[in-house]
């Protein structure tokens, strides 16, 4: 691309050189049809008054050059209505005294200072209605000293201390209504410390522990209420020892070990009335190696074996009263065989062949008496060929094909006699053709 313009450039100053300043103009395309750039050149340097367009032909950016250097105001616009998006002034070609930006409805958004090219003094940002959004000191381009950021309202949504551009010291932010929400405190931009988090209520929320922004020690999460919700203990960044989270109630939700941030043993994982939900077995790495799922009754539902932490061989699952209920097939993590599902009878009522998670050949749906109900073929997750929707004494009542999940070719519908009541054209776009 900077090619291209590179080129249209030197083309503008064959077509426009003749005086000792010259008109030059540079374009977005080889065409010369769209004007980016033009702007007086004396000595190879820009003088004068320099524009920048749009691709639209609107207007992006004004301002002078002196000697090939920005000088005074440069205004830059927001393209097609031509409304100010920012000002910013140029001494020698460095940013020097006021840069103030602006929304698209003309409403002052920021506001800033610049000294030798470097942003100095307070940064200021507001709201469209006018109001103090943000505020806060910098020094050589980086944030220094206390800053402050608003709600709408005016109330204070945080406070913060930076030191040479990071984080220093205490941080709080708080809700609208004035409440604390959080605290941290930080040392050469990291957490360190204690860190807690509040409800609007007030309550306690979180509370942890770092050290040189390395979480360490207890965690605890609370309920609205007080009650605990999760407790467990870090060292050197990573969980270690048991990890136990709570329901409101003050039961237990799950059961884990950690040692060095690494699962080990079962986790276990629980209803509300304490009884076992679930139970995922780790391997010495880490890996989950079983998960097996409960009724609340204490039934298997299902019981799932993996390797290398993804679903591996046939799962079959069962509801309440230990029927039956799915043979679900699995390689490396996804349905890949013949999934089949049961009635609270025993009767199969569904069998579908599936490749690497996807539906493939033909599903199979039945009526409680063993007649088949529907056949739709798949090719690689698509409906793509023939297709039957049969009563239960046998009698087709719908046959047709698919194209790409789309109704394709003849379609023939039958009332529950066999007689023929209706037929259908569709061309393979799927829009009906007679």
């Amino acid at each position: 691309m900077f090619l291209k313009y590179t080129i249209l450039f030197f083309l503008s100053l064959l077509c426009f050189y003749g005086n000792a300043q010259d008109t030059v103009r540079t374009y977005y395309d080889e065409e010369q049809s769209k004007l980016m750039e033009i702007y007086f050149s004396e000595n190879d340097q820009i003088e004068g008054t320099y524009r920048r367009y749009y691709e639209d032909g609107s207007l992006q950016l004004e301002g002078m050059f002196v000697n090939g250097k920005r000088e005074g105001v440069f205004v830059h616009y927001y393209p097609e209505q031509g409304d100010t998006l920012k000002t910013v002034a140029y001494e020698n070609n460095l940013r020097e005294g006021p840069a103030l930006s602006y929304d698209q409805s003309g409403n002052l958004i920021q506001k800033a200072a610049f000294q030798e090219d470097m942003m100095e003094g307070t940064l200021e940002t507001y709201f469209p209605e006018g109001a103090l959004k943000m505020t806060g000191p910098f020094l050589h381009n980086k944030p220094q000293g206390k800053h402050t950021e608003y709600y709408s309202s005016g109330t204070v949504r945080s406070e913060a201390n930076y030191e040479a551009g990071v984080l220093e010291g205490s941080f709080k932010s708080f809700y609208e209504n004035g409440q604390l929400q959080s605290h941290e405190h930080y040392e050469a931009g990291q957490l360190d410390g204690q860190v807690t988090a509040y409800y609007p209520n007030g309550q306690l929320k979180e509370q942890a522990y770092y050290d040189k922004g390395v979480q360490d020690d207890v965690f605890t999460a609370y309920f609205e209420d007080g009650q605990i919700a999760k407790k467990g203990n870090y060292k050197n960044g990573r969980p270690d020892g048991v990890f136990k989270t709570f329901y409101p109630s003050g039961t237990t939700k799950a059961l884990i070990e950690y040692k060095k941030g690494t699962p080990v043993g079962n986790q276990i994982l629980y209803y509300p009335s304490a009884k076992k939900s679930e139970v995922i077995a780790y391997d010495r790495d880490g890996i989950k190696q079983q998960h097996i799922f409960y009724h609340e009754n204490g039934q298997i539902q299902k019981k799932v074996q993996l390797v290398q932490g993804v679903p591996q061989g046939q799962v079959i699952a069962y509801d309440e009263d230990g029927r039956k209920q799915e043979v679900i097939p699995y390689q490396y993590g996804q349905w890949d065989g013949t999934y089949r599902r049961f009635d609270q009878a025993g009767n199969l009522i569904l069998e579908q062949e599936f490749r690497k998670g996807k539906p493939y050949g033909e599903e199979k749906s039945y009526h409680p008496n063993g007649q088949l109900k529907t056949l739709t073929t798949y090719d690689a997750g698509w409906k793509h060929g023939p297709y039957q929707s049969v009563n239960p004494q046998g009698t087709v009542l719908v046959e047709g094909s698919y194209w790409y999940n789309k109704k394709s070719n003849t379609w023939k519908y039958y009332d529950e006699e066999g007689t023929l009541i209706k037929t259908e054209k569709y061309d393979k776009k799927g829009k009906l053709v007679e």
